[in-house]
């Protein structure tokens, strides 16, 4: 099987001249750590890969670019419960409608199962530890 069918199919054909760069990109730099693993790195490397004059601006352009992924997740999140609820997915839960403009709903559950995400990630800082939850998946199936 082709890689290019594994890692996304259509979505990795359909927008090669921006995926293909990025997955190469990807396979580059772990290559790179597996050649260099053991040996101590100087510099953190999430801020040398960017020129010490950026440092500042690019600290505030990851940090706004964070909230906004963390908007989208969130809406993305009450919007699929909402969906899955009507569906028959998911058990009836309390959706609120905070406005009357069209498509802003509130799911408590929902935030409810993101906050306890956030403290989860908060309580297992280290990646080690933050793949024993995904272990104990793979051994329930």
């Amino acid at each position: 099987m082709p890689i290019w069918a594994i890692v996304g199919g259509r979505t990795f054909g359909s927008a090669g001249f921006l995926s293909k760069p990025a997955f190469c990109s990807i396979i580059l730099d772990n290559c790179w750590l597996l050649h260099h693993d053991g040996m101590p790195l100087e510099d953190n490397p999430f801020y040398g890969v960017m020129p010490h004059w950026f440092l500042w601006p690019g600290i505030v352009i990851a940090t706004c670019a964070a909230v906004i992924a963390s908007q989208s997740m969130i809406s993305g999140s009450f919007t699929l419960a909402s969906e899955a609820i009507r569906l028959g997915f998911l058990p009836k839960m309390t959706v609120m409608f905070p406005t009357n403009m069209k498509g802003q709903i509130y799911i408590p559950a929902i935030n409810t199962i993101l906050w306890l995400g956030c403290v989860g990630g908060a309580l297992f800082p280290q990646s080690s530890r933050m793949s024993l939850p995904t272990d104990f998946q793979w051994f329930a199936q």
